[in-house]
């Protein structure tokens, strides 16, 4: 299988490099992958490529979760623990829970109506 400029800057990208990086590595000029990036369907990809390559270490907290969810209350809620203790245990809880919400009830909502404006947006530039 051929890999495309394209797929070989997405890749650097994907990797960490810088646009500036990415386009000296793939022989093309700074101004083309900034295009490409401002590409929706590109922009995308590299997300989910991006994605992909923290999936193990997620899953790995994702396992550890419910442990560390455990302790932390048990701390919050232990009267013999230092109050500034608690106090922090309590935050970081609070934290965790709201960036929950937006994980799981934000973001996807969010990710549903750029959707639906880039939809209509195809619509509107079709009637034209």
């Amino acid at each position: 299988m051929r890999v495309t400029k394209e797929d070989e800057i997405l890749e650097l990208l994907a990797a960490g490099f810088s646009p500036t990086e990415a386009a000296a590595k793939a022989d093309r000029s700074a101004s083309t992958v900034y295009r490409l990036l401002a590409r929706p369907g590109f922009a995308a990809r590299l997300h989910e490529a991006r994605a992909m390559q923290l999936r193990p270490h997620v899953e790995k907290l994702v396992t550890a979760l419910g442990r560390a969810i455990d302790k932390m209350l048990a701390v919050m809620d232990d009267p013999a623990v230092v109050a500034s203790t608690q106090l922090r245990a309590a935050a970081a809880v609070a934290d965790l829970a709201l960036r929950f919400h937006e994980r799981v009830d934000v973001l996807p909502r969010l990710a549903a109506l750029e959707a639906c404006v880039g939809e209509r947006s195809s619509d509107d530039q079709a009637d034209e």
